[in-house]
């Protein structure tokens, strides 16, 4: 065989044999309920509240606020995982605000059952604060079928406000337990509780803190109290000048926190006092309004220990992150 004839010869067999590559390109299948489409629902039950919003052709997001001040999110889909995976969960702007950036939420774990994504008191307080502001949680993963496609799953914030008015009203009626029950509480309560340890702790003991790295900034705050001493001020205002070298950054989120003294609702409600405070005095400051973003955890993210004050102290904070 001469050698022209050996070399095409040699070129069919590799062609013949060389697979067939299809369009690779991964595809995006989204779900979300377009504006026409959208709707809270309220229902409850005797010990809980609920929010809901139908994701369509995939399943439904629930929030979930039991008598017992424990909050829940999740979302129930049509065909469950057969095994555990991991997705991604952002904070996605409305398309209005086109120079608002996205807030990477971290990474959440998929569970083989009829409720894959499961957020549990934190997480479901970030997730409604979020729809609060009018941005839309959604979870990115790949397709637990056949990793062929990336899906993305979005709960729209369009109604979100009114539907959760008529939900907090509805957790303002939930009793958690009897009278008798209550008796109990009390009775149990006044034989076995420790004594506090004595000792007070002014947020002066305490230092703010600034980090010339990435700008986390964490300020202290005394007993019941939201306004800002003089050295938070200061403090803050090193994280200005830090956020207006660094036009990279386009939200700015400050997270209120409290100690376990008082009540969850009024805890809640002092640590968003507390981050409004920040807000408020960034913005004074010159930043942008827009730029921030704020949320209370009240006592449910300690730091530290709630049995000593010193303890106590360091967990009535609000922290501040500048993000890209």
């Amino acid at each position: 065989m001469d050698k022209f004839l050996f070399r095409w010869t040699l070129l069919y067999f590799v062609v013949m044999l060389t697979p067939t590559v299809v369009n690779a390109e991964i595809v995006t299948r989204e779900y979300t309920p377009n504006f026409d489409q959208t709707s809270w629902v309220n229902y409850s039950s005797k010990q809980a509240c609920h929010l809901s919003q139908q994701i369509p052709y995939y399943g439904e997001f629930i929030f979930s606020h039991r008598a017992d001040n424990k909050m829940s999110a999740g979302v129930w889909v049509n065909n469950p995982p057969q095994n555990e995976g991991y997705a991604r969960l952002y904070s996605m702007p409305p398309t209005w605000k086109p120079t608002t950036a996205s807030l990477d939420l971290g990474r959440i774990l998929i569970s083989p059952s009829q409720r894959p994504f499961n957020f549990k008191h934190q997480s479901a307080r970030r997730l409604m604060k979020e729809l609060e502001l009018g941005n839309s949680p959604t979870i990115f993963y790949e397709d637990w079928l056949d990793a062929m496609d990336d899906v993305k799953i979005m709960v729209s914030p369009i109604g979100f406000r009114d539907a959760l008015n008529k939900h907090n009203l509805c957790i303002s009626k939930l009793d958690p337990m009897s009278i008798d029950d209550k008796a109990k509480i009390v009775s149990v309560k006044s034989m076995s509780s420790a004594p506090d340890d004595g000792n007070t702790v002014s947020n002066d003991q305490l230092k703010n803190t600034f980090s010339d790295s990435d700008g986390e900034t964490t300020v202290y705050f005394d007993t019941n109290i939201f306004n800002l001493t003089p050295e938070a001020k200061k403090t803050l205002n090193v994280l200005v000048d830090y956020v207006d070298n660094n036009p990279d950054y386009s939200v700015v989120v400050v997270t209120g926190h409290t100690d376990d003294m008082g009540t969850d609702p009024s805890n809640v409600a002092l640590g968003q006092k507390r981050a409004d405070k920040v807000r408020d005095y960034l913005v004074a400051k010159g930043v942008k309004k827009e730029m921030v973003q704020t949320i209370s955890e009240g006592e449910h993210s300690p730091i530290k220990t709630n049995k000593t004050a010193i303890g106590r102290a360091e967990n009535r904070r609000t922290h501040v992150q500048p993000r890209s």
